[in-house]
């Protein structure tokens, strides 16, 4: 037997570390693991905390606005620079998993303290009634690789003057989507 496997201490770190890796592939189920991303996307945008943000939004991000990676991260930046204090809380959330993809159908609670744009932002989301689709996928077969590919809204209209990262050039009157 090798002279490290003979040390208590290193015996126990290494069954610590094989209980952590069981739990985390066995025992955390997908659907808490969505569940999970989605909120930290969340918190992402709540403290702008960019870095977080990108790395939870896969590179094949594809949605019905032909947004793709940088761009949905550009429109949550643009989103989070209309509020001095942003809270976002998820209504009704309801996730599913199936075959390595993930959904979250919620509603999403926009509050704070808005600034320029932030006031129509906050109460035309507020008014919505449909949820949102979040769509993740596992992109490895880690339990943390789960990533954002797709965000959809039947009834979230984006201006067509609007490119992402370029908010501040609409006026008010161009902001009713």
């Amino acid at each position: 037997m090798p002279s490290v496997l003979q040390s208590k201490p290193a015996l126990i770190t290494i069954g610590a570390l094989l209980l952590l890796v069981h739990s985390a592939l066995f025992r955390w189920p997908a659907e808490r693991q969505v569940r999970a991303k989605q909120e930290s996307l969340l918190v992402a945008v709540q403290d702008a905390s960019w870095g977080r943000c990108e790395k939870l939004i896969s590179s094949s991000y594809q949605d019905r606005w032909g947004w793709n990676h940088d761009d949905i991260v550009l429109v949550m930046k643009d989103v989070r620079s209309q509020f001095m204090v942003l809270t976002l809380t998820m209504n009704e959330p309801v996730q599913s998993v199936a075959g390595g993809v993930g959904t979250v159908n919620t509603g999403i609670r926009v509050s704070g303290r808005p600034l320029g744009l932030g006031s129509g932002i906050q109460s035309r989301l507020n008014r919505v009634k449909k949820p949102a689709t979040f769509t993740w996928t596992k992109e490895s077969f880690w339990p943390w690789s789960w990533r954002l590919t797709k965000i959809d809204h039947s009834d979230v209209d984006v201006p067509e003057t609007y490119q992402p990262g370029d908010l501040v050039n609409l006026s008010k009157g161009d902001f009713n989507f």
